[in-house]
């Protein structure tokens, strides 16, 4: 929560703002515009609550436990807490699928009295089993063919079935599990069709998510509350880019967007007197223990002085309440069978989705971790998350080249160092995927203090700097295309490539590459070598970026030299990859294949894995709970 002196207050009360966020990935996508959001309405004098619902982020809990209800629940909780911290009317805003349990809320509610949406998910069962559309996409990768449509899946969760298939939890939205319950609420959700008396002040804001320069109609939803009665305000965001989804441009301010909220924040009306009433009272606590675990948000400072927001999960013991470092802090942690423990874990991640890691496998990871004798810290970087410091939009690849650079290097040294001391563990390891893996191995190539890296999905390869450049390796290539020639009797995957609603760009790319190492084997010739492509101008999300061009895929560098510092100090690396990752067929052809004398002056130093079936990211769980067992033995052959 970010809370100061209420500037904006009349005289008769004070105003504070709660956000409800999104659900799934949108949620975390949210995470850095959110923050930036409540910094600045905190430093105008506003009371500001962010949170994560339970079975989300630093929350504790399951996504399989959370329903409608709980959401409701939730966010009555949040304005509880922020009505103690002397907040007399509460402002909700609703991000996406936050809109709905936010207007839920402010009906049951006399104390919230205006209410501030963004996009809102309208039609929820609808947009549901469109969101279960990439669930049954991803089975062809699984099973080689679909083994439970949409319909079957909802089917199944109903009569009460586990939905499990050759042990998959195929009742699952980007790795976020739905129960019987949440979709039966789902089915009935709706927004209302006036707007409860309370509310004196409300308005539907419109970010479109492809570049629009005005908007068509007046939103439905205002269209229904305004003729109801309601006051309710139809804005529409040209400049701004959507924040809730992962497209080129990295977003981390939204300047109109935020000049609004000011605005409506400004204008919600005179908070009457007399209005506070009983103040609730919720219990609060800078840390919690959830399963044998004591959780506590920390403030890391980063090389540069930036204050990076974090969490630590330390194992917890029966000592009672002292220094986590002391003598009696290391007596009272639970230890793991067969012995002492001497190691933790630094969870990082590679920009953009926040410290709880992709599908929150850094904090499910963490949590295990900690459950077994492990201490562990998860930490934003800085200018991402909740962490303090700025990096401003630019397009994805530009800020990738940047972190495959180092960027945050230093921030992960930090957050060793932080543990170390905080849980006196005499080794750290770091634990990251994607773009955190190769922050992690140039951090351990770098800081001698770090002494093991635990890699996932690790790019090896530059990202291309041109927007029309797919990243695609030629075994990734055979792969996707096997995918699509599963489907060539199916007539509705026809029906999505004729209307050009399947990823045709990949489609292409994946037979040019495919074709291209063909003839390059059939004519004796290398893989050809990177050419420049003119540098060039587009507009994405109102943001006008210059992007240099760089043709084909180059090798970093920095990934061979790092390797090569790590494993010549005998330093150990465990890469891990997904069967069906495209990183997996970069690391064996451009540095297994390609460099085999650098490749085999680390080998005894280095374990390599893949998990089967496994995608980049590793959206599911049951993928994430392999890693994690993989990695407890790993670190137990020390």
């Amino acid at each position: 929560m970010d809370s100061t002196a209420n500037s904006g207050a009349t005289s008769a009360g004070r105003r504070g703002l709660v956000i409800c966020d999104s659900l799934f990935e949108e949620k975390f996508w949210c995470e850095r515009v959110v923050s930036r959001l409540a910094r600045r309405l905190a430093a105008a004098g506003w009371t500001v609550l962010t949170f994560d619902i339970y079975g989300y982020g630093n929350s504790g809990g399951d996504s399989a436990d959370v329903t409608l209800t709980s959401i409701y629940e939730d966010i009555g909780a949040a304005c509880d807490l922020i009505r103690g911290k002397g907040v007399d009317i509460v402002s909700l805003l609703g991000l996406r699928w936050g809109a709905l349990p936010a207007c839920e809320v402010a009906a049951r509610r006399e104390d919230v009295d205006s209410i501030f949406l963004v996009n809102p998910v309208r039609k929820w069962k609808k947009q549901f089993m469109k969101a279960l559309r990439a669930n049954v996409a991803g089975q062809y990768a699984i099973f080689k063919k679909v083994v439970m449509t949409r319909e079957k899946i909802i089917e199944e969760l109903l009569a009460g079935g586990d939905c499990v298939r050759a042990g998959y939890r195929m009742n699952n939205i980007d790795g976020y599990l739905i129960s019987k319950e949440f979709f039966e609420e789902v089915s009935d959700a709706a927004f209302p069709d006036a707007l409860p008396g309370n509310i004196s002040k409300a308005a539907v804001i419109t970010i479109p998510e492809k570049q629009a320069s005005s908007k068509a109609s007046v939103d439905p939803l205002v269209e229904t509350w305004n003729f109801a009665g309601a006051d309710c305000e139809d804005i529409f965001i040209a400049d701004d880019n959507a924040f809730w989804i992962n497209n080129r441009i990295f977003t981390s301010d939204t300047p109109e967007f935020f000049s609004v909220m000011e605005r409506l924040l400004g204008s919600a009306g005179d908070i009457p007197s007399g209005t506070r009433g009983g103040v609730p009272t919720i219990a609060e606590s800078p840390s919690c223990v959830i399963d044998g675990v004591r959780e506590e948000a920390v403030t890391v400072t980063s090389p540069d002085g930036y204050e990076l927001c974090g969490v630590t999960y330390m194992p917890e013991g029966g000592s009672g309440e002292v220094d986590a470092g002391s003598d009696e802090a290391k007596a009272g942690l639970r230890m793991p069978e067969g012995g002492a423990w001497n190691e933790g874990f630094v969870f990082t991640h590679g920009g953009l989705i926040g410290m709880n890691g992709a599908f929150r496998f850094n904090t499910r990871a963490a949590r295990r971790l900690a459950r077994s004798g492990y201490p562990a810290i998860c930490c934003d970087t800085h200018g991402m998350g909740r962490s303090g410091g700025s990096i401003e939009n630019q397009e994805q690849r530009v800020l990738f080249r940047d972190i495959c650079a180092g960027l945050f290097a230093g921030d992960v040294h930090s957050a060793a160092l932080y543990l170390k001391e905080k849980a006196s563990v005499e080794k750290v390891a770091l634990f990251g995927v994607c773009g955190g893996a190769i922050t992690n191995i140039l951090s351990h190539s770098t800081y001698e203090d770090i002494d093991e890296s635990i890699l996932l999905s690790v790019p090896v390869m530059l990202p291309s700097l041109d927007y029309g450049e797919v990243r695609m390796s030629e075994g990734f290539a055979k792969f996707y295309l096997g995918l699509y020639l599963r489907k060539i009797f199916n007539p509705v995957a026809w029906y999505r490539f004729i209307t050009g609603k399947s990823e045709t760009d990949k489609i292409g790319k994946s037979l040019n590459v495919a074709l291209g190492g063909m003839i390059r084997k059939l004519s004796g010739g290398g893989r050809k070598t990177g050419t420049d492509v003119a540098a060039k101008k587009e507009v994405r999300g109102g943001l006008s970026v210059s992007v240099p061009g760089a043709g084909d895929l180059q090798f970093n560098r920095g990934f061979l030299d790092a390797y090569s510092r790590i494993t010549g100090r005998d330093g150990r690396v465990y890469f891990i990859f997904g069967e069906h990752d495209n990183f997996k067929y970069e690391f064996n052809s451009e540095f297994v294949d390609a460099m085999p004398e650098e490749y085999q002056a680390g080998i005894e130093a280095i374990t390599v894995e893949e998990i089967t079936h496994a995608n980049h990211m590793y959206t599911l769980r049951e993928w994430q709970d392999i890693i994690i067992d993989k990695c407890m033995t790993w670190i137990a052959l020390d």
